[in-house]
Order: C-alpha cells, then structure tokens, then sequence
C-alpha cells in the first residue's frame, strides 16, 4: 500500500490580488542550500535580460545568507523589486500566500518539503525544482507549474518570465493546484493513516 502520510497546509482567505505586478514568493531558510543565489541569478536575467519590470518577489525567511543575499540583489541591481522579510511567524504567512501569484522552490536539495503543499493548499501555481523530492507529487509539468533545474539560469528565468508575459494562465494553473491538494489535504492524510493502521 502506497499513500501519501505526511502533509502541511495553511489557511488563506480570498483577496484581490494586483493585475499590473506578478507577485513570486520564496518561503524557507535563507541558506545556500535552498537556491537562493540562484534565484538571485533567475530574477537578474528576467529583469535585466528580458526587461521584465512589473514583478515583485517576496522573500520571506531567515538564515545564514539574508545579509549577503541583500548585498547581492543590491549588487545585481534588483534589489527594489525584492521585498525582504526576514523571520515571519506562522500565523503572518498567510498574508504572503493570499498576496502572491506564483510560489517558487529553487532548493538544491531537499528530501520532501512541505512548504510546496503548503503553497498547494494557497492555491498557487509553482516553478519547482527538481531537487525537492516532493517535485513530482506537487507539480504535474505545464499544468499547475513548472520543474526546473535552478542551476540552469536561462530555463528557471524563462519560466519567471512565463507568468509575467502569461499572466492569464495563473487562475489556470491555481485551479490544478486546488484540485492536486485533494490528495494532500489533512483530511485525506488522516483517512490514510487510518487505512494504514487497519492493514
């Protein structure tokens, strides 16, 4: 018997979000582990290369790098369209959730994060990497996001770029998210161990 038994999900209300600017969110430790340079890089190209300017990307978390990741965006000059959080507690990051369009996990590697159920459970359309092993539970390619390989500049640019010029294809991708959830929500998590303990 094969099921998913592990899940996480945050409660977000409905808002309307801005139709002029693309809000991307990265949530998690800011650490070089979890791709924030390269997400760096991804934004430099999609702002200085493609010329995009109508894009916000909140990054929310603390760790290790929040000081050199600064003076890195600051470096790159992008450092006006990144809004810096630092620690948030849980129960604020729904404000995060409910106000952006697209979640982004660049992680160079993870076992299975939940924080891709969590922006699931938001309804989000994601770009993904490859290195999370959760990737293929929370992402079905081209229809609710995007696998990428953040090392791979151009591509993980390329799909930043997608939701900007594409922007009408976000409610798309949201409804594929909502309905991928199903298999994640708490309740179905219970009703599976409850499967599992009956074996």
């Amino acid at each position: 018997l094969v099921l998913p038994y592990i899940t996480s999900e945050i409660a977000v209300k409905k808002v309307k979000k801005s139709k002029s600017v693309t809000n991307f969110l990265f949530v998690g430790q800011i650490a070089k582990r979890k791709g924030i340079f390269e997400l760096m890089d991804a934004f430099d190209l999609a702002i200085n290369h493609h010329k995009i300017n109508n894009i916000k990307l909140f990054v929310v978390g603390d760790g290790p790098e929040l000081s050199s990741i600064k003076k890195y965006s600051s470096k790159l000059q992008i450092d006006k369209y990144i809004v810096f959080t630092g620690k948030v507690n849980y129960e604020s990051l729904s404000y995060y959730f409910e106000n952006s369009h697209v979640f982004i996990n660049p992680t160079l590697g993870d076992y299975r994060a939940l924080i891709g159920f969590e922006a699931l459970s938001a309804g989000l359309p994601l770009i993904y990497s490859k290195y999370d092993g959760a990737y293929s539970e929370v992402i079905l390619d081209k229809k609710n996001g995007f696998i990428i390989n953040p090392y791979d500049k151009s591509q993980f640019s390329e799909k930043i770029k997608f939701f900007v010029k594409n922007n009408h294809t976000v409610s798309e991708f949201s409804k594929k998210s909502n309905e991928i959830f199903k298999n994640y929500s708490i309740k179905k998590i219970v009703n599976n161990w409850i499967k599992i303990i009956n074996i």
